[in-house]
C-alpha cells in the first residue's frame, strides 16, 4: 500500500484535536481547583454570567476529562467565571505538548 499524505495528515489533525481537548480540560481543571471550586460552584458561577449557557455539573466534568470540544464563547464564559485570563485556559504546557 502506497503512502497517502493526506490520510497521514488526517490522523495527525484528529491526534492534535484530541490533544488540544485534553489540555484545555486540564487547564479547566487547575483553574477551577486554584479557585477553590467544585464543579457545581463553576456551573452556579456561569448560571450568574449566562443563563442559558447550557453547562451542567456532567458537561463541566467531561471538558475537564477531554470528552468535549468546547466553542471559544464556552470557553470564554468559564474563564471569567474562573477569573482567569482565556490564555490560561487556551495555553498548552509547552509546545512540546503538541507533538504526535
Amino acid at each position: 500500500m502506497d503512502f497517502n499524505p493526506y490520510v497521514a495528515s488526517g490522523k495527525y489533525l484528529f491526534y492534535l484535536w484530541m490533544e488540544i481537548q485534553r489540555c484545555v480540560g486540564k487547564n479547566v481543571r487547575n483553574a477551577r481547583l486554584a479557585a477553590g471550586l467544585s464543579q457545581w460552584d463553576l456551573v452556579a458561577r456561569l448560571e450568574v454570567r449566562s443563563h442559558d449557557h447550557g453547562m451542567d455539573q456532567a458537561y463541566i466534568s467531561q471538558l475537564e476529562n477531554g470528552r468535549r470540544n468546547p466553542t471559544l464563547t464556552t470557553l470564554w464564559l468559564i474563564a471569567q467565571a474562573l477569573e482567569v485570563p482565556l490564555t490560561q485556559i487556551v495555553q498548552s504546557e509547552s509546545k512540546s505538548d503538541m507533538a504526535p
